[in-house]
């Protein structure tokens, strides 16, 4: 009885293990192998894969994504790295990415600034900057003067390095009062690292389509593959040179400075500032009654002119001189000649309307009193002259006056006196 029940059991045993086993063949047969496994996206990009790799498809990715049936071979290379990447686990992952993505990201910063300064002196701020910018090693990119209801304006661009930005800053200060300062720090790393990857996976795209042409014989087939070398070429020489622009950008600060003045401006002409200019003058008056009569004297002036602050008028004043005869013999009478002349000067605008430092010509109109020989005639005529320079403070002139004398018995007859004139600003 005791041998039936174990050998009862044995068979039940037996029976069990025999039943349980093809279940669990089963069950292990139907899980694929691990290597088998294929995700659903790299499933349908199977299915949607073409072009070149339906022409050498020992030469695409294990993956199965087409560069040419894509629109963009670098998205879709990216694509397949991020594929690669989640399988093979994060250390695979780093290894895949290019050495700028390993890197700590350090912060790319573009600094853009604009100053309005206000100063007494344009050209004297202007060259103070010049120089700044030149012992930074900058460079000007944008230079402008320009004279505005006679207030002087210079408009400078200027790139320095971004290490010596604040110290031109600080200079800026120095030139004159700044009225507007505007900066715009604006951090570029993200735009400059996804820059480089997409750099990385066009040129890894790039280096696949080179190896398909190698492989490709047909004619078709080597015409679809420049074509996309082609277009591969130009996006990275765009991405290449968006690099270098960012680069420069961030190696390099960009200030704009506006130098202006409210009042007119200290390094135009004298004849545009308001006031009164005191003169001394020589004078060699010629008094030329006829053939028989002609008498030449040498002496000097004053004179007081009012110099408004705009317009063509270069001055309106009076002029008094006396003149001892000194040529051509003694004329009858008085040896003296004594002048008391009114003048208006005016500049041409087509001859720089008296805006220039050197040689700036006039005319001009003459009335007054004159007296030769003693006796006095009116004195009605005009003048032609030149600046041949003129400073902030000072003018020096040159020029020659024709005067008609009439009013006495003697007739009419004409004077020409050269003249040199020092005006100083009072």
């Amino acid at each position: 009885m005791l041998r039936r029940s174990a050998l009862a059991c044995l068979v039940f045993v037996g029976g069990c293990a025999s039943s349980t086993s093809p279940a669990t063949s089963a069950g292990t047969a139907s899980l694929p192998a691990p290597s088998q496994a294929r995700t659903p996206a790299s499933e349908e990009e199977s299915r949607g894969s073409g072009g070149i790799c339906e022409l050498d498809p020992s030469a695409c990715p294990r993956d199965g994504i087409s560069f040419a049936s894509q629109p963009l071979v670098a998205e879709v290379y990216a694509q397949s790295t991020t594929v690669s990447s989640r399988r093979a686990g994060s250390a695979s992952a780093s290894a895949s990415l290019p050495a700028a993505a390993n890197a700590r990201p350090h912060e790319m910063l573009d600094i853009d600034a604009r100053f309005a300064i206000e100063c007494e002196s344009v050209t004297a701020a202007a060259a103070k900057l010049r120089e700044s910018v030149r012992e930074a090693g900058g460079t000007i990119t944008f230079d402008q003067s320009e004279t505005r209801e006679q207030r002087s304006e210079t408009t400078l661009e200027i790139r320095v390095p971004a290490r010596d930005y604040e110290r031109i800053a600080v200079e800026l200060g120095g030139v004159g009062a700044i009225r507007t300062r505007e900066v715009k720090v604006k951090d570029i790393t993200k735009e400059h690292h996804d820059a480089q990857l997409l750099l990385s996976n066009l040129e890894a795209a790039m280096r696949r389509y080179e190896e398909l042409l190698a492989k490709a014989a047909a004619v078709p087939e080597v015409l679809a593959i420049e074509r996309e070398l082609e277009r591969l070429r130009a996006r990275i020489d765009r991405v290449k040179g968006d690099l270098a622009w960012m680069q420069d950008r961030v190696a390099r600060a960009t200030v704009r400075v506006r130098l202006f003045t409210t009042s007119p401006a200290d390094d135009l002409p004298l004849a545009t500032r308001s006031a009164l200019y005191p003169s001394l003058r020589v004078v060699m008056p010629f008094d030329l009654r006829g053939e028989s009569e002609r008498h030449g004297y040498l002496g000097g002036g004053l004179g007081l002119a009012w110099h408004p602050e705009a317009g063509v008028i270069r001055s309106v004043g009076a002029d008094f001189g006396v003149a001892r005869s000194a040529f051509t013999g003694r004329p009858p009478g008085s040896r003296y000649v004594y002048l008391a002349l009114t003048s208006l000067d005016l500049y041409s605008d087509l001859l720089g309307g008296g805006r220039r430092r050197f040689f700036n010509p006039f005319l001009g109109l003459r009335a007054g009193y004159a007296q030769s020989g003693g006796r006095g005639d009116l004195a009605l005529g005009g003048a032609l002259g030149v600046d041949v320079w003129k400073g902030r403070n000072a003018l020096v002139g040159l020029g020659v006056q024709g005067l008609a004398l009439i009013g006495n018995d003697r007739g009419v007859h004409a004077m020409l006196i050269p003249e040199l004139a020092f005006a100083f600003a009072f």
